[in-house]
């Protein structure tokens, strides 16, 4: 051991054992003393938030992707955030700093090392930010901030190995570090560190006219110097944005061809949070509108307040959103942002509630983008249970959770990350259902760019899989083979980019009858993981109204699928409705225990030509089970709930302002009968359309019991499913 390395040691066990003299066990100010215990750092990037404790104000955080919360200012007033960021498994550190011109004394940076511990201790904390900004224009200031990370380091890691380490670096290595004499060592830091946090604001060098707080254009640069240049690891940097941005006030105003531009010489300056940046944009002293400057990618505005000219420069969710996107593209550890109290949370003005909301969420949908970088898929289970979810609601907090293993996207993904989020924490796949113009799919051109765009929605959600819902008229060989086609080009795709990826494609009940399709089922089988079969739609085109999903029916076809066309039962998973359809009766027959609705001529054609694929059902028909349940609890309902035997499916009649009307669904007395099948079918899953048919909001004992019972009643024959 070297006598630098010696001296260290000696160093760090003295500030141990001094500490542990002065120390005292602070009481845990939460409920339970297990939230005091250190959150060992589990994640590989960061979603950081600085924050000075106010008020209650991060109550409206998104808290979806938040790893560590940094405190800035007075502890005592943050303890019931403190107790509710660690009930959310969320690290809470501190920021600390000293004078930099002191950290030469070895007596000094004992005294501020004691306090820096004594304070972690006593507030129970999980680790330091060191915000240690200043002059070092010498090689030994140079060397005594290293000095003092290094013994933070080791005194924090010989107490606890979960503490970490952060610190606080310039946007830019050189161009602004050596400039104003914040010029260190970013290398050993980077040794003696966590992450770094690059502070990507305050950078406004241009002394002569108003400027761009964080210019991406440097921004983008700076990076590179530390990744290229330094060689730090872009892992290792957290990129830090401004919430905040600058009143410049013009000593001289200049407007030609369009450009404002705010000559500051001899002026002042002064910082803005984001709330009250907004609030000056919409008052009547604005002049011209908000402007963008191309340059350094941020937004501006001018105003004319009692007779002078001021220009604002800030950030909103649009630069925020590229700049984001350039830490996704460097995969960098994380991001913060300076300060979270910045934002209007107590305005009852919709409009400054969205942008409070905007600014949150684009910064949590990038967090968990920049997470999911490097996820590996999750594998695909022998048997499925798969849930085709509408993402914008949020009945799926209430869902039976328990042999779900995957979840198909119905609409758009950025609706729904908290769902999926929560569904990768549970180990449970998500995917995404992709559609297509079939009648386009013989142009390689066109295949080529869904293929493009499907695999770029893959990489950018990090999703398990996509779900092909292919639906449309398939009469002659040329689109028959295209379909093949983009099923197995699709399959290649996903299978090169990781061969844990999955892919399914939905296929009508009957291989050969109704919708059109005519495809080659045999060959889509062999470019996919498994087939979803549906159940669904399968309505007599008579003059009677039927069942939507008939016993019989749905029976009769399986052995085409799997006998004809040799594709494998465990290939297949069955999917159940849950919703039916509401007949309006051209005539109603009442016959003793039967009820018969004669649909009308047009609607007969209607079916008829749903039937033959000419044309898709009218969905104004159908009704959610919510939405029976709810029809056959009023009033309006005729002789009760019927029971068809042949169909092996519950009706019933109602009249509605003169007219009879039939409804026809599914519920658990008829899905039992169906998983059964699928039981004695050896298939490979079960799946339902679609998860937001159900009523999870009611109070009512009995719609919460049925809404239960569809959920436990599936999750049954699931779990039975998967032990064949």
């Amino acid at each position: 051991m070297g006598l630098e390395a010696h001296c260290l040691r000696l160093f760090v066990i003295s500030m141990v054992f001094l500490n542990c003299l002065t120390n005292t066990n602070a009481q845990c100010p939460c409920s339970s003393e297990k939230l005091c215990e250190p959150i060992p750092k589990t994640s590989a990037k960061e979603l950081a938030v600085f924050i000075t404790v106010t008020d209650d104000s991060w109550k409206k955080w998104n808290w979806t992707e938040i790893t560590t919360i940094i405190l800035v200012g007075n502890l005592d007033q943050s303890e019931e955030l403190y107790c509710y960021a660690r009930s959310r498994n969320v690290r809470a550190t501190t920021l600390v700093s000293a004078d930099v011109s002191k950290l030469t004394q070895t007596a000094y940076r004992k005294q501020v090392l004691n306090s820096w511990v004594t304070q972690l201790k006593q507030y129970h904390l999980d680790g330091l930010n060191l915000d240690l900004e200043g002059n070092a224009f010498n090689q030994e200031i140079v060397d005594s901030v290293t000095a003092i990370t290094r013994e933070t380091r080791m005194i924090l890691k010989s107490l606890n190995h979960a503490f970490t380490v952060s610190f606080d670096v310039p946007y830019s290595p050189d161009i602004v570090g050596c400039l104003t004499g914040f010029c260190y060592d970013f290398v050993a830091l980077a040794n003696y560190t966590d992450y770094l946090i690059v502070m990507d604001y305050d950078a406004t060098l241009d002394v002569l006219v108003a400027n761009a707080n964080s210019p991406l254009n440097l921004i983008t640069l700076s990076y590179h110097l530390y990744i290229t240049n330094l060689s730090i690891p872009a892992s290792h940097l957290v990129m830090a944005v401004p919430w905040y941005g600058y009143d410049y006030t013009c000593s001289k105003f200049y407007n030609r061809t369009g450009y404002d531009l705010c000559v500051i010489l001899d002026s002042q300056e002064s910082q803005k949070n984001f709330a009250d940046i907004m609030k000056v944009l919409n008052n009547d002293t604005v002049q011209g509108g908000l402007k963008w400057d191309e340059k350094s990618a941020s937004p501006y505005f001018t105003t004319l307040e009692n007779g002078v000219y001021h220009q604002y420069w800030f950030d909103d969710v649009q630069s925020l959103k590229m700049k984001y996107e350039l830490g996704l593209k460097l995969n960098l550890g994380g991001f913060t942002m300076w300060r979270a109290e910045t934002l209007d949370y107590s305005s009852t003005d919709l409009k400054i509630k969205s942008e409070t909301a905007a600014m949150w969420n684009t910064l949590s949908e990038y967090a968990y983008l920049l997470k999911r970088n490097k996820y590996t898929p999750l594998k695909k289970h022998t048997r499925e249970i798969i849930a085709f979810a509408i993402g914008r609601e949020d009945g799926w907090k209430k869902w039976n959770w328990t042999e779900i293993t995957t979840i198909i996207a119905v609409d758009n993904l950025d609706n729904a990350k908290e769902l999926y989020c929560y569904a990768h924490s549970k180990q449970v796949r998500v995917t995404s259902l992709v559609r297509a113009d079939v009648n386009k799919l013989t142009q390689h051109t066109y295949r080529k760019q869904l293929l493009d765009l499907w695999l770029d929605t893959v990489k950018k959600y990090s999703l398990d899989g996509l779900n092909l819902d292919i639906e449309g008229n398939a009469f002659n060989k040329t689109l028959v083979d295209a379909i093949t086609a983009i099923t197995k080009e699709t399959h290649h795709a996903l299978k090169n980019f990781s061969s844990s990826l999955t892919i399914s494609f939905d296929a009508p009940h009957s291989p050969n009858v109704g919708g059109g399709r005519g495809y080659d089922f045999a060959a889509i089988a062999k470019y996919t993981d498994y087939i979803i079969v549906m159940d669904y739609d399968a309505m007599d085109s008579g003059i009677f109204a039927s069942a939507n999903s008939p016993y019989d029916v749905i029976a009769k076809f399986y052995p085409l699928f799997t006998n004809e066309l040799a594709i494998p039962s465990h290939k297949l998973v069955m999917a159940v409705p849950w919703y039916g359809y509401n007949f309006e009766c051209a005539t109603f027959i009442n016959n003793s225990n039967e009820n018969w609705c004669v649909l009308s001529q047009s609607k007969r054609q209607e079916l008829l030509t749903f039937a033959n694929g000419s044309k898709l059902f009218n969905k104004n028909w159908s009704l959610t089970y919510a939405g029976m349940m709810k029809v056959l609890s009023g009033n309006t309902v005729q002789g009760g709930l019927k029971w068809d035997k042949k169909s092996a499916s519950p009706y019933f009649t109602t009249m509605e302002n003169g007219t009879y009307h039939q409804y026809w669904f599914d519920n658990v007395q008829s899905l039992k009968l169906k998983y059964q099948l699928a039981l004695k079918l050896k298939l490979g899953g079960l799946c339902m359309w679609h998860t937001a048919m159900l009523d999870y909001d009611s109070t009512d004992k009995k719609v919460k019991a049925r809404t239960t019972a569809m959920w436990d009643t599936i999750s049954e024959y699931a779990r039975a499913l998967k032990q064949l």
